[in-house]
């Protein structure tokens, strides 16, 4: 696990600055990073996105996108919404249960969350081998850059704790991982602002790391925001970063995108490519029973190609 966070940092050691913000790369010298900017969207579409890329293409992609206004509690595959939620301040709140298609805990995301996915081949980063503790370990080295880049002036420290991102002893960014044989995605939800009332949705859950013990989300979460960072600013961190790791290049803005409808046209469309890729998000009661596709998909779908085909952001999805 240490070679692959010492692999990270080694290979962004030797690369020179970059600007702040990169739009277009050359894709030179291997396979490059496509960075997708959706801009403003709801965590549905952006999870029904990152397992299409996942399973129907072979390229690499940096995905990014800043969260819809309305909150919504979004848990893993198996978590259960009675033992992890607050059911009665879920219910008086109207709050949507939103399963992803990968593990790891149970978060509240609103527009005060950033959103980054990688989504890539084996080959990407061949010192990272396909494995949860190595992926960890490389990301933690990825994401201590881009605080760097972020905050010049300040020092962190290790990033990376457990399964966390934190600063110091708290966390500011939940996340989860996604292997499919020789590819494999890393999600991550980072906070910009601890919200209270967002907190009060949440119990303490049973399997929680070591350092946090017994803390509610209150002591245990800090936002980006406390330290003066800003979305624009972690962005541009986070972009050139993505630039400095990606030995083939970094494309971006309207090509970027243009390669993800490529990918869907190949399939025969948005609808015929989440068919064959049989994406396992949904939405769930308090009771963990599935909510018909029906009553969200065609919403969720339309934010998804308006994000990627930059029609607009941020619809707001709704149930009920």
């Amino acid at each position: 696990m240490r070679a692959a966070a010492a692999a990270a940092a080694k290979a962004l050691r030797r690369k020179r600055p970059l600007p702040q913000r990169l739009h277009v790369g050359d894709g030179g010298g291997g396979s490059p990073l496509y960075v997708v900017q959706l801009g403003r969207v709801a965590p549905m579409p952006m999870l029904l996105l990152e397992e299409l890329l996942l399973r129907r293409s072979s390229e690499n992609f940096l995905v990014t996108a800043r969260g819809a206004a309305q909150p919504t509690i979004v848990l893993g595959i198996s978590g259960k919404p009675a033992k992890l939620t607050k059911p009665g301040f879920v219910a008086q709140r109207g709050v949507p249960l939103l399963k992803r298609f990968s593990g790891g805990g149970t978060v509240v995301v609103d527009d005060a969350c950033f959103f980054a996915s990688w989504i890539v081949d084996a080959s990407f980063a061949p010192e990272c081998k396909p494995f949860p503790k190595e992926i960890m370990a490389y990301t933690g080295g990825v994401y201590g850059d881009v605080l760097r880049r972020s905050a010049p002036n300040q020092d962190f420290g290790e990033v990376l704790r457990e399964n966390d991102y934190v600063i110091g002893e708290k966390k500011f960014g939940g996340n989860a991982q996604s292997i499919v044989s020789d590819r494999w995605l890393h999600h991550t939800s980072f906070l910009f602002e601890v919200r209270e009332r967002n907190m009060e949705l949440l119990s303490i859950p049973e399997k929680r790391p070591v350092y946090r013990a017994d803390r509610d989300h209150g002591d245990f979460l800090v936002s980006l925001g406390d330290y003066g960072i800003t979305m624009d600013a972690f962005e541009d961190g986070l972009v050139a970063t993505a630039a400095a790791l990606g030995g083939g290049g970094v494309i971006a803005g309207e090509a970027a995108k243009r390669k993800v409808l490529d990918i869907v046209a190949a399939d025969g469309g948005w609808e015929a490519a989440l068919e064959a890729t049989k994406t396992r998000s949904k939405f769930v009661t308090a009771e963990n029973e599935p909510i018909p596709s029906p009553e969200w998909r065609a919403a969720a779908v339309e934010e998804m190609r308006a994000a990627v085909e930059g029609r607009g952001f941020g619809l707001g999805l709704r149930l009920g």
